[in-house]
Order: structure tokens, then C-alpha cells, then sequence
């Protein structure tokens, strides 16, 4: 088991994946926003994804992010599931992560190495996945409509017509793609794309408030219950619990 270190600012980058291993990607500080496998979600100090061997992941980092790779053996992380997983970063992942770190990697042939490498692979086939995560569509126009907001993302959300045009379809079939490939409305899906930017946001230091109108929203109480309902806390918690752990 190996580990590769990363410190970069406010760029998109995907890291190159080797052959035959699995990935987890956890933050010691900062935080990004990750797509693999479909899925796009939150890399935080409090959340991490799991890649499986040969699945993608692209960063998109708005600030400094110093992010750690852990590398497993992709024959024994192929228990682990589905071919990228958004988790929550328990307490003895953490710690685990950092131990590998600092021993700059982990033999096997080592009793000791061996052993926290078997406690590494049952902490992360145990590991909950995060309401910090959403689907991306599969449908070439719809894919085409999700990545425009994803690069629009400093500005404000596109309008619904100017996405299907470029999707070369209608907004009506634009809305029909989104509900039936993410199971969220168009509307809905750009909303908890904000929110999950706000995330990441709050996790780098931001302000709720800042947080608020950077989402796109009117004022910071109609924010905060909206990324309550949304991830079942307060937007105020998760950036102390983001800022407390990446110290």
C-alpha cells in the first residue's frame, strides 16, 4: 500500500490512476469538488471517495487543497463496491491515512504494515456513503447540460433553454433526461449542485453567508433550510466540523 501527496490551488486536474490499484482520496486541507464514475460529490476534511481501479477522478479545486491518494491493491478493494463511492472520513480512517503517511508506505510482508492494512480495507468496506453526493446524467445531451454547469459554476445557473441548446434538444426533453437519469428535475438537480459547491465551500472557510449568495440564493436563512433539508445539517456545522478536522 502506497501513498501520493498533492498540493495545488484553484485548477481542474485529474490524477493519473496506475493499473491494478484502488483509490481513496481524503483532504487534510481545503476541499474540491470530485466527479467519478457518474457521480460528483464533495471531497472534504470530513469526506472522502473511493475509486475503484481505473475509474477516473477529476478534481475541481476553487482554493489551496493539500490532498492525500491512498493506493490498495485493486484485488482486495474490489470488495469494496461500486466503482467510485462518496464516504464519510470516520475518525480511524483519518488516522489511518495519516499513519500511511508518515510511514511512507505499508508492506504487506511486515506483520505490522499487514495489519493495518487489513484494519484500512475493513474501514472502508464499512464505511457509510455521504448525502453529500449526486448523480450525473448518462445521456449524451443532458451529460453535455450538467457539464455547462459545472464550468459555470462562478456565475449564475444557466437557464434551462440555453442548456438545451446546447445539448441540441428541447428543454422539455432536457427535463425528462434529468428526472429520469438523476431523479431530480433540471431545476432541482442545478440547486443541489449549488449546494454541494457551497459545501466544498464552507469546508475551504468560507462564510455561510458568502456561502449563501455565492449558491445563488436570497438571503442566508433561505440557505441555511435548504442545505438542512437538504444534507440534515446546518451549513454552520458542517463548516465548523470541515474547519475543526483540517487543522
Amino acid at each position: 500500500m502506497r501513498w501520493y501527496g498533492l498540493t495545488f490551488r484553484a485548477t481542474t486536474l485529474t490524477p493519473p490512476a496506475s493499473r491494478g490499484w484502488s483509490r481513496l482520496f481524503a483532504t487534510r486541507s481545503g476541499a474540491c469538488l470530485a466527479r467519478a464514475a457518474g457521480l460528483l460529490t464533495a471531497i472534504t476534511p470530513e469526506h472522502g471517495i473511493y475509486a475503484a481501479d481505473g475509474v477516473p477522478v477529476e478534481l475541481h479545486a476553487a482554493d489551496t487543497l493539500d490532498i492525500r491518494i491512498l493506493y490498495l491493491h485493486a484485488e482486495r478493494a474490489a470488495a469494496s463496491g461500486a466503482p467510485a463511492r462518496a464516504i464519510v472520513m470516520t475518525p480511524l480512517l483519518r488516522e489511518l491515512v495519516e499513519r500511511t503517511v508518515d510511514s511512507g508506505a505499508l508492506d504487506a510482508n511486515e506483520p505490522a504494515d499487514a495489519h493495518l492494512i487489513d484494519v484500512i480495507f475493513d474501514e472502508i468496506a464499512a464505511l457509510e456513503a455521504t448525502p453529500f453526493a449526486l448523480p450525473m446524467p448518462t445521456d449524451a445531451r443532458a451529460l453535455r447540460a450538467a457539464e455547462q454547469c459545472l464550468a459555470a459554476l462562478d456565475g449564475p445557473p444557466p437557464p434551462a433553454a440555453r442548456l438545451a441548446a446546447l445539448g441540441a434538444t428541447s428543454a422539455r426533453t432536457l427535463e425528462r433526461l434529468f428526472a429520469a437519469q438523476t431523479g431530480c428535475s433540471l431545476g432541482r438537480w442545478q440547486r443541489r449542485f449549488r449546494l454541494l459547491a457551497a459545501e466544498r465551500a464552507l469546508a475551504a472557510g468560507a462564510s455561510v453567508t458568502d456561502a449563501a449568495y455565492d449558491a445563488g440564493y436570497a438571503s442566508p436563512s433561505a440557505f441555511i433550510a435548504a442545505f438542512r433539508r437538504t444534507f440534515g445539517i446546518t451549513p454552520g456545522r458542517a463548516r465548523a466540523t470541515a474547519c475543526r478536522i483540517g487543522r
